[in-house]
């Protein structure tokens, strides 16, 4: 998929996930998705908070307008006509995002939706696995984006990176021994 939206530097976010193209999209639609700016009449801590929040993700997904206006309107609340434009900003970009990315088909799951738990952490872990003892690239990579969803039950982050690392090296006896570890 060719992502060209204006207001997006796709090189430099797409360089952020590592050229996994595949997670990058998944994050911009998460991103559109979950993250709706507060009314104006919030409490400005709140609004801070989130105008930090959103610099910081706007800036690792190559959104650098936004996280430009995000990082003035921290600075400036409770100033509320920056944060209106850093909100019209955010509701723009999200829209654009959501017009030019189509919903994902491939049996994924949605933007935003939790995963289903330790069992389906177990199936995909075992799946993994059977990929790798397959020597199967294509499948291991499919499995890992679906694993990142689930750091809450104790994948880290840097584990699945190893596990992306061995599965894009063809390592695949390495792959199973961090599985194993994880």
């Amino acid at each position: 998929m060719n992502i060209s939206i204006e207001g997006i530097n796709t090189p430099e976010g797409l360089a952020r996930f590592a050229g996994n193209e595949k997670l990058y999209v998944k994050s911009l639609l998460r991103f559109a998705s979950e993250y709706p700016p507060p009314a104006p009449e919030a409490d400005a801590e709140s609004l801070k908070k989130y105008a930090h929040t959103i610099k910081g993700i706007a800036g690792n997904l190559g959104i650098y307008g936004l996280a430009e206006a995000a990082a003035e309107a921290e600075q400036n609340l409770p100033a509320l006509e920056r944060y209106a434009f850093f909100a019209s900003r955010m509701r723009e970009m999200c829209a654009l995002i959501n017009l030019k990315i189509p919903p994902p088909n491939d049996g994924a799951r949605s933007a935003g939706s939790k995963p289903g738990g330790k069992d389906e952490y177990a199936v995909l872990s075992e799946g993994l696995k059977k990929a790798a003892s397959e020597f199967n690239p294509s499948d291991c990579e499919r499995i890992i984006d679906e694993l990142y969803a689930y750091d809450w039950v104790g994948v880290h982050v840097p584990d699945l990176g190893a596990l992306r690392k061995a599965a894009e090296n063809y390592d695949f006896d390495d792959l199973i021994v961090i599985l194993d570890k994880v």
